[in-house]
């Protein structure tokens, strides 16, 4: 990032793309994902954009593979440890809090272990708190996640939206119109703390500075918490 002008690798200060999968072929060649938010006026996002318009328009299978066009994306790097913990012989318990966008990342671990043995997917006993102005949306992604299988017995969604009575989906799915620090403080705190779970945090600056004072007066050791920041 350049302090004095950030459009030189960046639209502005703020993260607008994030890792969304990642995978090791049988050739094993690593390949990954990256879903990218739209930044009216950004330099970077604002061509990026533009030019997958263009394909809709004149060669939309490009789209689906733009090898040809011979586009290159320079990336300075990736690093961090937002990532699914290896897998345990005994079940180990997640704790998913995610606002928004940040469910991103949370999408990409859901399609790793719909993809994987059962015994993966039965090590993780997950617990999702998702707060969401756009709850189907959401919920669809989570679905489009699951790669056709069924919702695991071992993921329990609740949904915090102002629209909660409202909301239609065939995932299973606890809906709150409380906000979610009613939930983390509440009687229920005790459940989802139960095992002491790993704890993964994503979401807007805002939502994670909320989030993390919440699981402090909750008791919970915030170094225990991996989070997923946007900000450089």
């Amino acid at each position: 990032m350049s302090p004095t002008k950030p459009s030189l690798v960046n639209d502005d200060f703020i993260r607008t793309w994030t890792v969304s999968s990642a995978s090791l072929d049988p050739q094993g060649s690593r390949k990954f994902s990256l879903t990218m938010r739209e930044k009216p006026g950004g330099t970077v996002t604002g061509a990026l954009f533009s030019m997958a318009r263009k394909l809709v328009e004149v060669r939309p299978k490009a789209l689906e593979d733009s090898r040809d066009l011979d586009l290159h994306v320079n990336l300075v790097g990736i690093s961090g440890e937002f990532v699914l913990p290896e897998r345990m012989t005994a079940t180990r318990h997640l704790l998913w809090i995610a606002g928004g966008i940040g469910i991103t990342p949370f999408l990409s671990m859901l399609s790793a272990l719909a993809e994987s043995q059962a015994d993966d997917r039965t090590s993780f006993a997950i617990t999702l708190l998702l707060s969401t102005r756009e709850p189907e949306v959401m919920l669809s992604l989570i679905r489009q996640s699951l790669r056709g299988s069924k919702l695991p017995a071992t993921l329990s969604i609740h949904l915090f939206t102002k629209v909660a009575e409202t909301v239609k989906s065939d995932l299973e799915f606890t809906a709150h119109t409380e906000r979610i620090d009613a939930f983390l403080l509440g009687e229920t705190k005790s459940s989802f703390l139960e095992g002491d779970p790993e704890i993964y945090l994503c979401g807007p600056d805002s939502f994670e500075k909320a989030v993390r004072g919440l699981l402090t007066k909750a008791g919970v050791d915030i170094q225990r918490v991996h989070q997923e920041g946007f900000a450089y």
